[in-house]
């Protein structure tokens, strides 16, 4: 196979990835409307032992990942300060604490502050990994 050098066609090409990408997690996303309506349990679709709901989550995250390469130089802000970063963080931390107590009544409180802990860490990763892309 040769290399693609003609800009529009790697456009083009990627375009292409990102098309089946969306058609893909609509599919996933189909099923698992369905495994909801046919089960009306939702405990046994939203876990890493349904495979669909792994691989929608594992899609999810390594495109946001690999997008924040790409959308940090185009956004054109200030580096953010380790201070902002931290408290962004701590407030993810406190919402999504309060919002996987409140909206899982069967959750731990435990689970819930290891979920928001969980969440906490991958938004200040992705802080952190944006700002080397930012300018001065």
């Amino acid at each position: 196979m040769k290399k693609i050098k003609d800009e529009r066609l790697i456009l083009r090409n990627l375009m292409n990835i990102r098309i089946a990408w969306i058609v893909q997690n609509l599919a996933i996303l189909i099923f698992l409307v369905y495994q909801i309506i046919k089960s009306q349990d939702t405990s046994g679709v939203f876990t890493y032992g349904n495979p669909l709901w792994a691989v929608f989550t594992i899609g999810t995250y390594t495109l946001i990942v690999l997008s924040v390469n790409v959308s940090g130089p185009m956004e054109d802000k200030e580096k953010m300060t380790h201070k902002k970063i931290i408290f962004i963080s701590l407030g993810v931390f406190l919402i999504t604490t309060i919002f996987f107590y409140f909206a899982f009544l069967q959750v731990h409180p435990l689970l819930a502050l290891m979920s928001g802990t969980v969440v906490s860490m991958i938004i200040y990763g992705l802080l952190t990994y944006a700002n080397r892309f930012r300018d001065q």
